[in-house]
This record gives C-alpha cells, structure tokens and sequence, in this order.
C-alpha cells in the first residue's frame, strides 16, 4: 500500500533553448561552502567565465553537423557540398617532368623517444637500437635511430608531391644508408624523376620511376632509394 504522503508528480523539463540562441547558464553558489545555507546568491557564467561560455555557443554552432551515431547529417553534408570546394594536392602524370628534382617542404628532427619507441613497436632484436652500452662499445655515442624508422620519415616527407595521386607503389630498390641518423639529427629529402611511360594496359594511368634522397643538417645522405609509382592521368580522372 501506498502511503498518505502526497506524491507530486516532478516538474516537465524546461524545453532545451534552440542551437541558434545562445543560452546564458545560471549556477548557485552557497556561501562559506554551506550545503545547508538558505542564503546563495547567483552569477552569471557568461560574465564571469566568458571562454567557457563561448565553448558552449561553439558547440552549439556545430552540433547540428552529426547526429547520435555520429554520422554526419543531411544538413551538414549540403553546406558542405554549398560552401567548399576540395582541393586536390599532388601532382598527375602529365606533371611529372624527366630530370626534375624535387625539394621537398619542411624537414623533420627525430628524437630519442621516437628511436626507442620505434624499436620497441617493431619488436628490433638488435641492441645496437637501444642498448646505450652496447652502441658505445661499438664506437657510437648514443643508440643510432634504426634505418627503418630513416627510411620512413624520408618517404613520408615525399608523399605531398610525389604519391598524392598514386594508384599504387609497384616497388622499392636500391635502398642505401650511407650514414648513421642519431638522436637530434634533422632530416631533408628531394627526388629526382628518372623516367616515366604510360601503362601499357590501361590508359588513365602512367608509370613514374623516381630516386629519393634524404640527407642530415650537414648534407651528409643518410638514405637513398628508388621506387615507381602508378600514377593516375589528370586528362582521365578529371584533375584540375
């Protein structure tokens, strides 16, 4: 059974403020830290932290770009078809030119952290890699960074102007490591084009053979290796 106690029933919830309209939040403060206190006056989260306020109307602004799944909805997916245009990035076959070298942007300084994690995530069995003693007995200052991890970082400084629109890399050779890369070293890379020729099976596409160098702060080549690479046709796949 019920008891006489009156059961009130709880308040509907206040209808949620339109995303368009920012909303000013209210807290309540007691004073002294009371729970009990009757006295507590309000203030105004908008006045007072006006940058948590504005990542609140931030939130709001872009809320509406997914729904509950995360997916982005209909209303997203036509501003973004309205009001952007994608900019492709890479060059097609037809740029790719014999004898041109390319510098490529930026440079890329590895640190002792990347060399240790790197040989640890590879799982490296050679302690030349990580064992500070044993790289001193054989003549190295500090644990060398492992020619893999070379050889990545020079590629991936290549990928902008190189393999942006590659269809696929049909392989890798001649790969050199003329000079140990230690902890602190910053490195640079450029290719230079050897040769290309279109696909003889399919004509939207062509075949670029390049050779990449990467060098330290002090000019010093530090990996050298060719690789082709399948290019698309910018007159096939409509590139601008």
């Amino acid at each position: 059974m019920f008891s006489a106690v009156a059961i009130r029933s709880r308040a509907p919830a206040r209808t949620r403020a339109s995303s368009c309209t920012p909303r000013r939040v209210y807290l309540r403060r007691r004073r002294n830290g009371s729970r009990s206190g009757h006295s507590t006056r309000r203030f105004d989260v908008a006045r007072w932290f006006p940058s948590t306020f504005r990542m609140r109307e931030g939130y709001d602004a872009v809320r509406h770009l997914t729904d509950s799944d995360g997916r982005p909805t209909p209303r997203c997916m036509a501003e973004e078809s309205s009001s952007r245009r994608i900019v492709e990035r890479g060059r097609y076959y037809e740029d790719f030119n014999v004898g041109e070298v390319y510098r490529h942007h930026w440079g890329r300084t590895l640190t002792d952290g990347e060399a240790q994690l790197f040989a640890t995530a590879t799982m490296s069995a050679v302690p030349l890699y990580f064992n500070k003693l044993h790289a001193q007995a054989l003549g190295h200052p500090t644990p060398p960074v492992h020619p893999l991890l070379v050889m990545n970082v020079v590629f991936g400084m290549t990928v902008e102007d190189l393999s942006e629109q590659a269809i696929a890399h049909l392989g890798y050779w001649s790969m050199r490591f003329p000079a140990w890369v230690y902890p602190g070293d910053t490195l640079i890379s450029s290719s230079e084009v050897l040769d290309k020729r279109e696909s003889g099976s399919k004509p939207d596409r062509g075949i670029v053979h390049v050779r990449t160098t990467g060098k330290n702060q002090r000019g010093e080549e530090v990996c050298v290796y060719e690789r082709k690479i399948l290019v698309k046709k910018r007159s096939s796949h409509g590139g601008r």
